[in-house]
């Protein structure tokens, strides 16, 4: 997050992380949110995004640790500056994956954003891609919906490699 938010140079994260020694983990990170991010941006929002959050299913602490999010969460009652936080996890579990504990977990004050593959009309774009290539393109575009579930970059990627094969007489990419 230091890098993200562009801090180097600003804040001294060694000194600023030795002179936090004596606390947990967490703290530290709770205490940079909260002393740093909110204090540096004050009048910004402060968005957090955390990537591929399935990855942690196969760490070796319990999930749970995640409640920082749930604390900042909880202190909006306390300390409005705390509404300026967002965060947003990404990735291909469930909420439900991610709890372990309903009371503490942090993934039940989410809002789950439900993603589904391309449909037909929602693919249209790539099918003018294909147009000069094939001498079909709908029908085509069809069958690699049906290969692929319609997943956005698998799909993309498939229309490319037919353009590709297309374009090339021997086949060979």
């Amino acid at each position: 997050m230091w890098r993200s938010f562009n801090l180097l140079g600003i804040i001294n994260l060694k000194t600023w992380w030795k002179e936090q020694e004596e606390v947990s983990l967490l703290q530290r990170l709770s205490q940079f949110i909260e002393e740093i991010l909110l204090t540096r941006f004050a009048e910004e929002r402060i968005f957090i995004l955390v990537d591929e959050i399935d990855s942690i299913l196969s760490l070796n602490f319990p999930v749970d640790d995640f409640a920082l999010i749930r604390f900042c969460y909880n202190q909006r009652a306390i300390n409005p500056e705390y509404t300026r936080i967002t965060f947003a996890i990404f990735g291909v579990a469930t909420p439900s994956d991610l709890i372990a504990d309903k009371n503490r977990t942090p993934f039940n004050i989410e809002v789950a954003i439900d993603l589904s593959g391309f449909s037909l009309e929602e693919a249209q774009p790539l099918a003018k891609g294909l147009e000069n290539v094939i001498a079909n393109p709908q029908a085509v575009l069809k069958e690699i919906l049906v290969w692929t579930s319609g997943q956005p970059f698998l799909t993309q990627k498939i229309c490319e490699l037919v353009v590709k094969i297309a374009g090339n007489p021997t086949g060979v990419i």
